[in-house]
């Protein structure tokens, strides 16, 4: 009798496993759905911080130094207005720059020391701050 029993038990649990076996596929389906919806959620918001790492900045302030060989300018600008703090930043050229005086292109060999800039610029994937245009106020 207790092996009929225990035939019995093993019977049930076989059938018991059999019918869990679409609802363990099924739930493997379903992690696999989610695990590429996660992928495609990444994706996205990789290209929405590429997009924001895009967005162009404004700094005012005067050239301390500038190498237009080097394609670079260190630019000193006020911090704290109230308190005087001011601090230097170093910018890269970007291939595309435009330097601009009462509305007219104009050569960089036209900047110099002690020049008030506006420069829009952004940040590159290494890093630099790297500017588009520079606004060469009288």
């Amino acid at each position: 009798m207790k092996l009929n029993v225990k035939i019995v038990s093993c019977f049930a649990l076989m059938i018991g496993l059999l019918q869990a076996y679409p609802l363990i596929a099924s739930s493997q389906e379903e992690d696999a759905a989610v695990v590429a919806e996660a992928v495609v959620d990444m994706e996205q918001n990789e290209e929405a911080v590429e997009v924001v790492e895009a967005v162009e900045e404004t700094l005012t302030g005067v050239i301390e130094s500038i190498d237009v060989q080097e394609q670079m300018i260190v630019v000193q600008y006020e911090v704290d207005a109230e308190q005087g703090v001011m601090e230097t930043a170093i910018f890269r050229f970007s291939e595309e720059l435009k330097v601009m005086k009462n509305g007219q292109e104009v050569p960089s060999s036209d900047l110099k020391a002690g020049d008030k800039v506006t420069l829009q610029y952004n940040i590159d994937e290494e890093g630099n701050s790297v500017v588009n245009t520079l606004l060469l106020e009288n």
